[in-house]
């Protein structure tokens, strides 16, 4: 998986898919080789922050030096999770108010987080990017996150 922070997010409106293309060079995660050949697409699926089912057209790369595959992942969504980064952030900061989601999403989210940071010791992608240097004990969180 490739996860893209710079990249440029265009509907298409006979699809009703988002089309999203990098605006970075691309890198494979295993071997650093920037030579990524795109050998196909498909759609992934992501409920967004008001609960609205949205779909993405992620492309399929394939390295040019180690020959794995990755796929083409916009920042705005956490790999295997459905819904959108934003909604995963509120639910780990506890801002549940305004949230589109039923309470066993919300507890399988914090159950998701807990296992991620309490056993492996580790932040998930993309969240490394959005806490930064925050602090984070037992879903307890200090400083702005904003």
């Amino acid at each position: 998986m490739v996860v893209l922070k710079k990249y440029n997010l265009n509907f298409d409106n006979k699809n009703n898919i988002y089309l999203i293309r990098a605006d970075e060079t691309l890198i494979c995660p295993l071997c650093m080789n920037t030579r990524l050949y795109v050998i196909g697409s498909r759609k992934r699926k992501y409920i967004d922050i008001y609960g609205v089912k949205k779909f993405l057209l992620i492309r399929r790369l394939r390295c040019g030096k180690c020959g794995k595959i990755h796929h083409e992942l916009p920042d705005i969504v956490t790999s295997y999770k459905r819904h959108c980064t934003q909604t995963i952030k509120s639910v780990i900061k506890n801002d549940i108010e305004d949230l589109c989601c039923e309470e066993s999403t919300i507890k399988k989210i914090k159950l998701w987080w807990n296992h991620k940071i309490l056993k492996f010791n580790e932040i998930p992608y993309p969240f490394g990017i959005l806490f930064k240097d925050e602090i984070i004990y037992n879903n307890t969180y200090r400083g702005n996150f904003d």
